[in-house]
């Protein structure tokens, strides 16, 4: 088997972990700022992506795959709005799902199955969460940055 699917899984790992780093960052401006929704949904978010990195992570040892791990990028906390944080929230989602889909359709290449089906179950995850969080971003762009609305959408989400 190539290594670069593996290699690729393990950037990924990578990357979960630097996002989990990211969304801890917004979801603190989101606390600063007295938004306690949005500030459960980033909490959310922060833990799939540490979880999601210590299930391939584990996934790539069980391979016998020797996991290695990159210093983090520093994080930008240059957050202005709530848009800002959600459209940072829907770009990171997308990237991720773009990274699973290299992973599948590098192993469906080579004709591991394993791994394709492993990494298909991960993209399939992601790609639900792109589905919830793409729409909000719609939703709080049509209501502007000084919506009412903005106050139902954090009690809304206050509730996840």
């Amino acid at each position: 088997m190539d290594n670069k699917v593996l290699d690729n899984a393990n950037k990924l790992i990578n990357y979960n972990l630097n996002n989990y780093l990211y969304y801890r960052s917004m979801k603190s401006w989101t606390d600063r700022n007295g938004w306690k929704g949005f500030s459960n949904l980033l909490n959310k978010q922060a833990m799939y992506a540490l979880k999601d990195s210590e299930i391939i992570e584990d996934y790539l040892r069980q391979l016998g795959y020797k996991v290695s791990f990159e210093k983090m990028d520093k994080i930008n906390s240059d957050i202005e709005d709530l848009q800002d944080v959600i459209k940072s929230v829907v770009e990171t989602e997308k990237e991720l799902c773009k990274k699973y889909d290299k992973i599948v359709l590098k192993a469906r290449e080579e004709n591991n199955i394993e791994i394709e089906i492993f990494f298909k179950g991960l993209l399939a995850n992601q790609t639900k969460v792109v589905s919830y969080i793409e729409p909000l971003e719609l939703r709080m762009k049509r209501m502007g940055k000084k919506s009412n609305g903005l106050f139902i959408i954090n009690s809304s989400l206050a509730k996840l």
